[in-house]
């Protein structure tokens, strides 16, 4: 499992004189978990080119999940099975797959004196005080999808 990154093999002593241990590793394939950073509003291409500056030097015989990370803009889209057949593709990986653990940064004062759907739909959630930030976010980023038409 990618809790598991790293050499896998097993430990040979050696007990004949004095004691002495070497790591002998087994695996055909290294376990690859890398965080990538995002931030603000990017395009599709910024994002690739982000992970591919991040997985360009494992080996294509190996196993690779990365891991999108930090803050982005409700505009940004993330795809995760195209990067994961895009990336796929150019470096031959034996698997590779990406996952979304990135949080929504939502500009509330963009939307404070917007008279739209939009912005009374934001200032109706960021007004319910028995939600937290993140359902907030949650809620208002499915929202704006839902008005802009992008509902997946």
């Amino acid at each position: 499992g990618f809790d598991k990154c790293g050499d896998k093999g097993f430990v040979l002593l050696d007990i004949s004189d004095n004691l002495s241990a070497k790591f002998i590793p087994m695996s055909q394939r290294k376990i690859h978990e890398i965080d990538v950073t995002l931030n603000g509003t990017m395009s599709y291409n910024e994002i690739m080119l982000a992970i591919s500056g991040k997985v360009e030097s494992v080996p294509s015989k190996d196993i690779v999940q990365v891991n999108l990370v930090g803050e982005i803009s409700e505009e940004t889209e993330i795809e995760e099975e195209s990067y994961q057949n895009s990336l796929k593709a150019k470096y031959n990986f034996y698997f590779i797959r990406v996952k979304n653990n990135t949080k929504p940064k939502i500009d509330y004062a963009k939307y404070e004196k917007d008279i739209s759907l939009k912005g009374e739909f934001i200032r109706l959630v960021k007004s319910q005080n028995d939600l937290s930030d993140e359902e907030k976010a949650k809620i208002i980023i499915t929202g704006i999808k839902a008005l802009s038409g992008r509902l997946e």
